[in-house]
């Protein structure tokens, strides 16, 4: 369902509620067919009322992040969770790369990062990062919620019942100080990484990955495969076959291995199971320590899979990654 009405409106009247409640029920029925898991990172580019849905690792719960407004240096964004009649609505004002950490589930330790990449007169680019509970990252202080039936705020918040907004006021956790620090530097481990050279090359694959997982059609395999090999494919080199070992997407994971070094994984997630793609050992310091060897399908080592990538991402053809 791409535009969701029940996240239009604020402040209107009894026929307008009424209509409010008929579009959240209808999206609560069809939202969650087709609609993609979010595990790693996810950019979306969205126009005004454009929404996007998805599931967060790990929940059973849809979600949609919809965008309220656009202005040339701030959009708003809408986020929650189905069914919107019961949940709350949390409200981001974002510029050009600030970013939000909110809690889906409605506790005080985030679930996903929310980042405004760009902005256009027409559209916004927001990436979505998930963020594992684990990592004890508090939600963004003063992060203000609507709620369409007056359902209850997010614990440890409070209520402005005129204007119907929930603004949390306080960001608490139970974990110790030392896992907090090492949640909170994982997390930094991460994002150096990503943002390193190496870590946009690792991602750009991911693009890559999804790029060719939707474009790769059986009969656009079947025509690229004879152009290449001059023959129908069969057998293990048969599109199905194929499309079992060909990776859809990649994932990343994070573990501290002493109280500053993080070893962060990446893997190829494909029709038939995850396979590793590479690890990098990154020092809080700055410092690369280690780039393990890379055992996924595109070389055995850093220079390789770069090579690997920079034919790969200049090809035209739509099933590059199949090796076709």
């Amino acid at each position: 369902m791409k535009y969701l009405g029940g996240f239009v409106q604020l402040g209107i009247k009894s026929i307008g509620i009424i209509v409010l409640i008929i579009i959240a029920v209808v999206a609560y029925l069809v939202l969650g067919q087709g609609t993609s898991t979010l595990s790693s990172k996810t950019t979306v580019s969205l126009p005004r009322n454009g929404s996007y849905n998805f599931y967060l690792s790990g929940s059973q719960n849809v979600s949609s992040i919809l965008v309220q407004s656009i202005s040339p240096s701030t959009v708003t964004v809408y986020l929650g969770r189905t069914p919107l009649l019961l949940n709350n609505i949390a409200v981001l004002h974002l510029s050009p790369g600030m970013a939000d950490n909110v809690s889906l589930e409605g506790l005080q330790t985030a679930d996903l990062n929310v980042m405004l990449e760009s902005v256009t007169s027409s559209a916004a680019t927001i990436v979505l990062t998930y963020v594992p509970v684990g990592f004890g990252v508090g939600v963004t202080p003063g992060l203000k919620y609507i709620s369409l039936t007056g359902s209850q705020p997010v614990q440890g918040a409070t209520t402005t019942a005129a204007q119907a907004t929930t603004t949390v006021t306080a960001v608490k956790t139970t974990t110790t100080p030392t896992a907090t620090v090492q949640a909170n530097n994982s997390l930094a481990a991460l994002e150096q990484v990503n943002s390193s050279n190496l870590g946009q090359m690792i991602n750009g694959y991911n693009l890559l990955f999804q790029k060719d997982f939707k474009a790769c059609t059986q009969n656009t395999y079947g025509t690229e495969f004879a152009t290449q090999y001059g023959m129908v494919p069969t057998g293990s080199m048969s599109f199905y076959n194929a499309t079992l070992q060909v990776p859809q997407k990649m994932s990343s994971s994070v573990k501290p291995v002493d109280a500053s070094t993080y070893n962060i994984t990446y893997e190829e997630v494909t029709g038939s199971g995850n396979r590793r793609f590479g690890t990098v050992s990154y020092n809080l310091t700055g410092q690369f320590i280690v780039t393990s060897v890379f055992t996924g399908d595109f070389g055995r080592s850093y220079s390789a899979v770069l090579v690997n990538y920079t034919v790969l991402n200049k090809s035209t053809d739509n099933c590059a990654t199949y090796g076709v």
